[in-house]
């Protein structure tokens, strides 16, 4: 039986990034449906409200304004209104948690789904898989879903206004693949490893060179307020050609310790961790990767290019006090998942990677 994660998606139905790329809405929402439903946060609503406007002109939608989390609850309440509204387009707007939202529930639904990403600080914007929150904001389960993004419209002039801190959280988190995807080896080749994990692993070697080498620069271009070929073409490795590795490998090995560190993190350590970002928990995890994956001789370099981009680099510096009852805690609960080896060997080798994140490790 041909399932959500045994068939490949190698990527979104429509990417578009350029200038006001918002001025389509209405053409992409039309060629899917008749009416519109449109739903982002405050912030990412009041940076687009007005393209999204112009650009929808005569087209009928329903706007919401919603800042939770992503909830099963909320997934169903959004597919009630929806529904009540007679809309068969959904349309999310904002950052990883309004794209997770809107993919759970268009699925749901059966009805197509366009993403309006104003941050490049995830892929979530592209990948066909959805992360989902318990009501208090606590990591519940991912979803992965049976089709892709029908399309995603990146407008590039306001990507390239989202705050500092948000890109460089989204260039850790797409620097990951490369890191993650060899969990627990040094390296992978051709003939060790399926075709399409291997290819996935090359693609991401590229994506992490060219983050490692354009990142910086990126990140002080949008704090000086430059609109650069160095931003577009990191909003761009962030945002589409991270997906296409996540698509790649069908949403399975391409993350392992530094994610589940995240899923951990926001499970047992919500509240003191809560202000940091999904890319910023990642790079953490990152350090405790390259260990697990017997790379320690990485980690300062790693750890350098982080305080560059003033990320935090270890669990002090995102709200968690590394205590033996804490790293008990994340171990144990990260250990047993699906992508780690259950063994005494990897459980010890687990350990030892996340002592790394001790401060001053």
């Amino acid at each position: 039986m041909i399932t959500a994660q045994t068939e490949y998606k190698f990527g979104a139905g429509r990417f578009l990034y350029e200038p006001n790329a918002l001025r389509h809405i209405a053409s992409e929402a039309g060629r899917l449906g008749r009416r519109a439903y449109v739903i982002g946060g405050v912030t990412a609503l009041t940076l687009t409200r007005e393209r999204i406007a112009e650009g929808f002109g005569s087209y009928p939608y329903i706007e919401e304004v919603y800042s939770g989390f992503t909830s099963e609850v909320k997934c169903s309440n959004l597919q009630d209104s929806v529904q009540k509204n007679g809309c068969d387009v959904l349309i999310g707007v904002g950052g990883g948690r309004i794209m997770d939202l809107v993919k759970a529930a268009a699925r749901g639904l059966n009805i197509p789904v366009i993403t309006i990403p104003t941050t490049a600080a995830t892929c979530a914007a592209y990948t066909p898989l959805s992360l989902l929150y318990l009501e208090d904001g606590k990591y519940d389960h991912c979803v992965w879903h049976d089709s892709e993004v029908n399309a995603v419209l990146a407008d590039s002039d306001i990507l390239a206004n989202e705050p500092p801190r948000m890109l460089a959280a989204g260039i850790l988190d797409a620097m990951a693949k490369y890191i993650e995807i060899p969990n627990g080896h040094s390296d992978l080749t051709l003939d060790n490893t399926q075709i399409d994990l291997h290819s996935a692993y090359t693609f991401s070697r590229y994506i992490y060179d060219v983050l490692k080498d354009k990142g910086l620069q990126a990140v002080n271009d949008i704090r000086e307020g430059r609109h650069s070929k160095a931003v577009d073409d990191v909003v761009f490795a962030n945002i589409a050609l991270t997906g296409i590795v996540s698509c790649l490998t069908r949403g399975k090995g391409q993350t392992s310790v530094a994610h589940s560190l995240y899923d951990m993190v926001r499970r047992n350590f919500y509240k003191e961790a809560k202000n940091y970002l999904h890319g910023e928990i990642v790079a953490v995890g990152l350090l405790a990767q390259l260990a697990y994956n017997s790379h320690n001789e990485l980690i300062p370099e790693l750890r350098d290019f982080m305080r560059k981009l003033d990320m935090p680099c270890s669990l002090h510096e995102i709200g968690i006090d590394p205590t033996n009852e804490n790293l008990k805690t994340l171990h144990e609960s990260m250990r047993t998942g699906r992508y780690m080896v259950q063994d005494e060997e990897h459980y010890l080798r687990l350990w030892n990677a996340l002592n790394v994140l001790k401060e001053g490790a």
